[in-house]
């Protein structure tokens, strides 16, 4: 494995406010060698149990009936994690570090489960339900100008005056939505006709990947009964990849060194599965 810890989020139910407990794994003894193996031969060991290491940090959602965060791994080093609450503020905590900053908000909150993807070094973040009504269903979290980020207004509004334009750090960018939103009689609730809402609801995001490296990368998304979009990162477009769907349920990931996508089977049976759908 890459990674030198597994970070594990816990939402600890016996405190008030909840808080949100982080364990950090040590990933280098979850797995052994073939050749170092207790048997010797190659075979699987059996399963062993243990405790969750000590928690590294808490963190502690706002006041209020309504108070929650979601969370979400930000870019490839995967030692930096995002978390937002229920009013689109954000921090950065660093795992590596052990250290905790502020960050700006986002254009606009997002219902829980949102679909999240670190490409590159940034952050994409959208609805599950994308939404077509001025609200900001799609965003970006990049480092760079504000400069840079103002030449690109916020998608379905105005954005206001930047300050310290030349000033290179952490922003939220608006993105936008997949194109299916602008179909006409689009609604989350409506399925399309002939269409069997028992499968899954309708337009709702059910399969997501990263395709291919660098300035080159783009997001697959297959919303149910609509077909696969492709969003290339490069220039912030959308593209009708066909009206089949990702053999996917939630999140692929890819492994270079197979040149295979795996993820959870689609079929039904969440088997775990792989697939070249490049």
């Amino acid at each position: 494995m890459n990674r030198r810890f597994l970070h594990v989020l816990v939402k600890d139910f016996t405190n008030h406010p909840c808080p949100y407990a982080l364990h950090s794994i040590n990933a280098s003894g979850l797995f052994y060698p073939a050749a170092v193996r207790p048997n010797g031969s190659g075979e699987g060991t059996k399963l062993e149990e243990d405790y969750l290491p000590d928690r590294t940090v808490s963190f502690h959602h706002p006041s209020g009936s309504g108070g929650s965060m979601q969370f979400m791994s930000l870019g490839q080093s995967n030692n930096a994690i995002i978390g937002v609450d229920n009013e689109c503020r954000t921090i950065l905590y660093n795992t590596e570090w052990h250290s905790i900053r502020t960050m700006p908000s986002m254009h606009g909150c997002k219902w829980s489960p949102p679909v999240s993807l670190a490409v590159n070094n940034s952050l994409y973040v959208m609805e599950l339900y994308p939404r077509q009504d001025g609200h900001v269903s799609f965003e970006v979290l990049a480092y760079g100008s504000r400069h840079a980020f103002g030449s690109q207004p916020v998608y379905g509004r105005m954005p206001s005056k930047p300050s310290r334009a030349y000033r290179e750090d952490w922003y939220w960018r608006s993105l936008p939505p997949p194109p299916y939103v602008h179909y006409q009689g689009y609604e989350k609730d409506e399925a399309p006709p002939g269409y069997d809402i028992s499968v899954e609801h309708p337009c709702k995001i059910t399969a997501t990947a990263v395709v291919g490296g660098g300035s080159g990368s783009s997001i697959w998304i297959s919303p149910a009964g609509v077909g696969t979009f492709a969003f290339a990162t490069a220039n912030d477009t959308w593209t009708k990849r066909g009206d089949w769907a990702l053999p996917f349920r939630g999140n692929a990931e890819y492994a270079a060194e197979h040149g295979l996508w795996f993820g959870l089977s689609s079929q039904g049976d969440d088997l775990f599965c792989a697939s070249d759908i490049a």
